[in-house]
């Protein structure tokens, strides 16, 4: 399980470290629609980290499995939505096109709502910290 949330704390650096690539270069070098949704990524990665640590304490606490699928949703929800934003913007920040990507982006939408709902599914009251 410590494996787990090794992965989550290094995904909650990376999404510091994007974050602040945003804030000093990518924001001079891309459109203003593709900052915006950059931002956006970013967001949702950190909300995400966050989730993902949740569910890992409560699945320790719970001793349960589920919550730990939970968190491995969101995980895949911050490679596919957020990381997809990331390679548009770094693309066009380097002069190159990656909208072919962009249909990724909301796989890991999807994949962020089934974390959710996973967890919301595999919770019982009794379950709470």
């Amino acid at each position: 399980m410590r494996k787990n949330y090794r992965f989550t704390a290094l995904l909650g650096a990376l999404g510091v470290i994007l974050g602040a690539l945003g804030s000093h270069w990518i924001k001079s070098k891309v459109s203003p629609e593709l900052l915006e949704a950059y931002k956006t990524g970013v967001l949702y990665h950190m909300i995400h980290v966050m989730a993902m640590f949740i569910a890992l304490i409560l699945g320790d606490i719970n001793k349960l499995n589920k919550p730990v699928a939970a968190a491995r949703f969101f995980a895949l929800g911050i490679i596919l939505f957020s990381g997809s934003l990331y390679i548009m913007a770094f693309a066009q920040a380097f002069g190159s096109s990656a909208k072919f990507i962009g249909p990724v982006t909301p796989m890991g939408g999807v994949a962020f709502i089934v974390g959710w709902i996973y967890l919301f599914l595999n919770l019982k009251s009794k379950d709470s910290i």
